[in-house]
């Protein structure tokens, strides 16, 4: 929740693609791949001054799209991921 609202993006990160990086589909709260959906979103320029951690979640994010392509009740995630992983484009 803190993420979603964009407090303490710099610390909170880390933790959530390391747990990101065991399950990208990881349901926070609402729904399979919340978690990923809401760290994309967090701030784009954020993950640009960590290089390593931006392509880590670049990873991630993939690896969640292939998981979730054949799944009909992720599909808002997916769109989510669709929409929002060119802004993470180097």
């Amino acid at each position: 929740m803190l993420m979603g609202q964009r407090f303490g993006v710099r610390h909170l990160a880390p933790v959530a693609v390391r747990l990101l990086d065991v399950d990208p589909l990881l349901d926070a709260t609402f729904y399979p791949g919340d978690l990923l959906t809401v760290v994309l979103r967090a701030d784009a320029n954020h993950y640009r001054g960590f290089p390593e951690l931006r392509d880590q979640l670049v990873s991630i994010a993939s690896r969640a799209q292939q998981s979730i392509l054949g799944l009909g009740e992720v599909a808002g995630a997916l769109n989510d991921l669709i929409a929002i992983l060119p802004n993470y484009e180097q």
